[in-house]
């Protein structure tokens, strides 16, 4: 098996992504009493994620959004969703 040269992009973007902005809103005050975060910790990552590079269509989908988007309101769908 090959691994393609997107794949070797996509690793290190999120590779990056991961280590520079996701670990630090692990502190982040935003959660509930499980330490799950809240939607608009959820939606502030999304779109960071979007931004750089990270969010894959099939991510963009699961958010509810027709067209693919992160969606702009800052709503997402119930985790797990899917629609019949």
């Amino acid at each position: 098996m090959t691994i393609s040269q997107y794949a070797f992009e996509m690793a290190a973007r999120a590779e990056t992504f991961v280590r520079d902005i996701v670990i630090p809103y692990e502190q982040d005050p935003r959660q509930d009493h499980h330490h799950v975060p809240l939607d608009e910790l959820v939606y502030e990552m999304g779109v960071k994620a979007q931004s750089a590079g990270v969010l894959t269509s099939r991510q963009c989908l699961d958010s509810g959004h027709p067209h693919g988007h992160w969606p702009s309101d800052g709503s997402r769908a119930r985790r797990g969703a899917r629609s019949a």
